[in-house]
């Protein structure tokens, strides 16, 4: 028999829906299911369902509810009845989908069904917001692609409305049914990899403590090239796991979500900018040299070979040129007659724990992604004085006796850098970043 050309199938009934729904002040129920059956071939085609993480702020499980769950006899089975008693309630969980097996799966068809009194419709009803999205609110296609050994977050909302009026809501008790059957299939090469949002934008909570860390100014997962290739941001395919640890969060890029790592494996997603200087200030009221002995006249300078200017080679800049500081290789630390720190004073004590100075291309990448502008700076945290206005260093060096700067108001500048010296000269502020 030639099983190569036989092709599996899998179908999932992602979910059934009953709500009863009386006249202003009845209570609203549902009863969401999510059936599916699958053959499973030399225990190689597993795809089930696992892990529920409800929203925080969904209604509490009353008397007679039961809260999302996996049918512990049939991990394709999810049920969950709720009671949604006033406008503006609701009830939200994600749900994973998982390919445990050896071979690739995508969706074959996706056939969506809504019933009012058993009576199939087109459109759900005006009391109603009924969502079935990915957990980044992506739409799910047809095709859309389950990689053997990877999975997708599913994300399930129920609403009671709002914004309605009494005349939108039914004159009668209404049983509602919706349901998603989803027929997943061997895929094949007309399979199509689903594209994910960029969370740049987002804040970060790298050990999930409560204290943001960072701001989000580059996704791996999403990539970019700029026109003129003056940054380059690479893509990877494959990334730790990471989940929302705050909904909202009030921080100085504005309200906007935290992201936490959810396992400790895979590959380092996001590139993060700290949200306040070096010196923990947000005042200007640190300003440093880059390597002042090395600049100076008649000093022997610093290897551009140590340094490069690309995207992602910020920490390796940082290592290479704070070792050779350390060591006192090219000339003696904190070298300037005012007492002004050279940047490696104050790198020495946080890049064991993975803060670097950003290259030129990091740099240039945080203006433009954030699109950083000096109407913006001094809520961003960002400092700015007459005399130094808005001029962090770089990581990069451009010559052995310069270092490039990146000047977030100046855009009429090349990449947003230019040039400063090494040596006590040129004074700037420093900011770090990091990646998780």
């Amino acid at each position: 028999m030639n099983k190569r050309n036989k092709r599996i199938t899998n179908y999932f009934i992602l979910f059934s829906l009953i709500l009863i729904l009386g006249v202003v002040y009845s209570v609203l129920q549902a009863n969401l299911q999510i059936n599916g059956t699958t053959k499973i071939t030399q225990n190689s085609w597993d795809v089930h369902f696992d892990s529920i993480q409800v929203t925080k702020g969904s209604v509490p499980i009353g008397t007679g509810d039961t809260g999302a769950t996996i049918d512990p006899n049939n991990p394709l089975k999810v049920d969950f009845e709720v009671t949604l008693s006033t406008p503006g309630d609701f009830y939200e969980f994600t749900v994973d989908v998982e390919n445990d097996g050896s071979i690739d799966a995508m969706i074959g068809t996706l056939t969506k069904t809504l019933k009012v009194n058993n009576v199939t419709v087109s459109e759900i009803p005006d009391y109603l917001n009924y969502s079935v999205t990915y957990e980044n609110d992506t739409e799910i296609l047809e095709k859309h692609l389950l990689a053997k050994g990877k999975k997708e977050t599913l994300k399930i909302r129920l609403e009671f409305k709002t914004d309605i009026e009494v005349e939108d809501l039914p004159g009668a008790a209404t049983t509602i049914t919706t349901s998603v059957e989803t027929q997943y299939i061997q895929a094949d090469d007309t399979a199509i990899k689903i594209i994910k949002p960029s969370f740049v934008g987002y804040y970060a909570d790298i050990e999930e403590d409560g204290i943001v860390d960072g701001i989000i100014y580059a996704d791996l997962l999403a990539g970019k090239t700029t026109d003129g290739n003056s940054y380059t941001i690479p893509t990877i395919s494959n990334a730790k796991e990471y989940h929302v640890s705050q909904e909202e969060y009030n921080g100085p890029f504005g309200t906007h979500a935290v992201l936490s790592p959810s396992s400790s494996t895979g590959a380092e997603r996001f590139y993060i900018m700290a949200l306040t200087d070096a010196d923990g200030t947000s005042s200007g009221e640190t300003i440093y040299c880059w390597y002042s002995a090395a600049g100076r006249y008649g000093g022997s300078g610093v290897p551009e070979s140590l340094t490069s200017s690309d995207f992602g080679s910020g920490r390796d800049n940082t290592e290479n040129v704070l070792e050779a500081w350390l060591n006192e290789e090219y000339g003696s630390q904190n070298e300037h007659e005012d007492n002004i720190n050279d940047i490696w004073e104050e790198v020495q004590y946080k890049a064991n724990d993975g803060w670097f100075v950003p290259s030129r291309q990091e740099w240039e990448a945080f203006i433009r992604e954030l699109d950083i502008t000096v109407e913006k700076a001094n809520n961003y945290g960002l400092f700015y004085k007459d005399d130094l206005p808005g001029v962090y260093w770089s990581s990069s060096l451009s010559s052995t006796t310069s270092a490039v700067a990146a000047d977030y108001i100046n855009p009429e500048y090349p990449e947003y850098t230019y040039n400063e010296w090494v040596d006590f000269i040129d004074r700037r502020y420093l900011r770090l970043s990091n990646t998780f």
